[in-house]
């Protein structure tokens, strides 16, 4: 397989491009290609090119994962134009937790998540991150509710009871998370696909979509996915993160808020942004993602009823 045309602008005329033997396709949409390399030192590689708002996982690495100092595959060079961005970066393997739903996988998933996050809040708190780099990152209190809002006045979602009952209750509760809770790093999509298993530990990769925030949307996704892919209750999820948590980080353990709702109210986080960035954008990206908007909107609607009537 020759250079992909998108790779070629960035890496023909550089010494990476000449050590290439052979590219594999990991995924081709859009607005973004992944690819396996394999060197002449029979090394492979990763090459991740990304169009426009997905071409800043280097930014990320480098003003979020690096000074926040969150475990992440190894990025060796990024080079970027006005176009887009292509990075270089470690292969971490293939075996991920879809490949290998064990439950002492999804239990140390929930575990490296209350250590990535303890680990944020640190060293956010310790001024890690300057405040005009932060600003590009912090996603408000507000920013949920605006979306929440907006997304009621889409056609097919007029009158939807879940999201009736989600504006009346949601703005207080979003606002009363983000008043006693610390900013913390935010994956946005830390499922198993992207939870990278390496000796009975959990690596996380592709972390275009982190932001930082307060909520557990996180851990509300990896929780659906543990109790459907593994049988691991919600219960046994929630100990080894709040244990694990309170291990490492026990002044941003406690709070009035249950963990149970930081949870709930992070997937209502979780729920909002993604459907409103498909509506916007990842529809047009992602080949079928149009799909998954009435799956998504069923799975509020659940976790709604599940809110109103714990």
């Amino acid at each position: 397989m020759s250079i992909p045309v998108k790779c070629k602008l960035y890496i023909q005329n550089t010494s990476v491009g000449g050590q290439i033997t052979q590219w594999q396709l990991l995924r081709h949409w859009s607005l973004s290609e992944v690819y396996r390399i394999k060197l002449t030192s029979g090394d492979t590689r990763i090459i991740k090119w990304g169009g426009c708002e997905m071409a800043r996982e280097a930014d990320v690495y480098n003003q979020l994962l690096a000074p926040l100092h969150i475990r992440a595959p190894r990025l060796y060079d990024h080079w970027s134009t006005s176009c887009g961005g292509l990075i270089l970066m470690e292969d971490a393997g293939s075996h991920d937790l879809e490949k290998q739903s064990t439950p002492e996988l999804f239990l140390e998933a929930a575990r490296e998540l209350a250590r990535l996050r303890s680990s944020s809040i640190r060293h956010l708190e310790l001024g890690a991150i300057p405040p005009h780099i932060r600003q590009k990152y912090d996603i408000s209190a507000q920013s949920f509710i605006d979306q929440l809002y907006e997304l009621q006045t889409y056609d097919s979602f007029q009158g939807n009871p879940a999201l009736e009952w989600a504006a009346n209750v949601f703005p207080a509760k979003v606002i009363e998370l983000y008043a006693c809770m610390p900013y913390a790093l935010v994956h946005h999509d830390y499922f198993p696909k992207n939870l990278i298993v390496q000796h009975n530990k959990i690596l996380v990769i592709d972390w275009s979509n982190a932001y930082l925030s307060p909520h557990l949307g996180d851990l509300h996704g990896l929780i659906q996915e543990a109790e459907s892919r593994s049988c691991v209750s919600r219960e046994h999820m929630l100990h080894a993160y709040t244990h694990e948590l309170e291990q490492s980080s026990p002044l941003y353990f406690s709070s009035h808020i249950s963990i149970n709702d930081q949870v709930n109210l992070g997937g209502l986080c979780w729920y909002i942004r993604t459907l409103h960035w498909l509506i916007h954008r990842g529809k047009d990206i992602i080949p079928g993602a149009s799909e998954w908007i009435s799956p998504l909107l069923e799975d509020l609607s659940q976790l709604v009823h599940q809110m109103k009537f714990k």
